[in-house]
């Protein structure tokens, strides 16, 4: 999957990253379809953050469809529209 990555103070790279997985019985995965950017992000990006490493996925600000959940995560409903 392609996902936003930090590339250094500044600079962001869109990169292919390994797809999730589930590791936590809540867990879903989600297949977003939009996403916006926070103001937490811009500390990430000029490098407020000193833990950025190159290749960290950035964004949290999301909408999406879940595609997979563990089953634990009943109330996560694959018809069911989601945001994060």
């Amino acid at each position: 999957m392609r996902a936003n990555t930090w590339a250094g103070r500044n600079k962001v790279e869109v990169r292919e990253v390994p797809d999730p997985s589930i590791l936590n019985s809540r867990d879903a995965i989600v297949r977003v379809t939009s996403t916006a950017v926070c103001g937490s992000d811009l500390h990430l990006l000029d490098g407020y953050v000193p833990a950025m490493r190159d290749g960290d996925v950035l964004g949290h600000e999301f909408c999406g469809r879940p595609s997979c959940r563990a089953a634990a995560a009943a109330s996560c409903r694959s018809s069911g529209c989601t945001a994060g």
